[in-house]
């Protein structure tokens, strides 16, 4: 049969592949409280721990963007969802200083946009 539709729940995937595009590790981050969760970038910071950004969607609190740190091999750290009015995260850029830019949208017929600033410990 064919599927046609979206699936009831989202859940982003990270994975690391070698040179041959064989699978190294894969992790699957889900949350039960979450309907949808869309990751929109990554980047390396430190010593090789990852940053994710996106929006995750809820019953209970709606959308809102979501910053989730990893390990080197993408074992969960942290995750900060307190953006206040920034809907989704669609860009993360790193600062010398430590420094985290997330770049994201607010809710609004303007369609305006958001940076966030966070600062991490080197």
């Amino acid at each position: 049969s064919e599927w046609t539709g979206r699936p009831k729940e989202t859940i982003p995937i990270l994975m690391k592949l070698d040179a041959d595009g064989d699978t190294l590790w894969f992790k699957a981050y889900a949350s039960r409280e979450v309907s949808g969760y869309y990751v929109y970038d990554v980047i390396a910071v430190g010593s090789g721990e990852l940053l994710l950004t996106g929006m995750i969607s809820s019953q209970k609190r709606g959308s809102r963007a979501f910053l989730i740190k990893t390990d080197i091999r993408g074992n969960y750290i942290w995750k900060w969802d307190e953006f206040g009015q920034m809907d989704a995260g669609f860009a993360l850029a790193r600062g010398e200083d430590g420094t985290v830019y997330v770049g994201g949208a607010q809710p609004s017929e303007d369609g305006e946009i958001s940076i966030a600033r966070i600062h991490l410990e080197k």
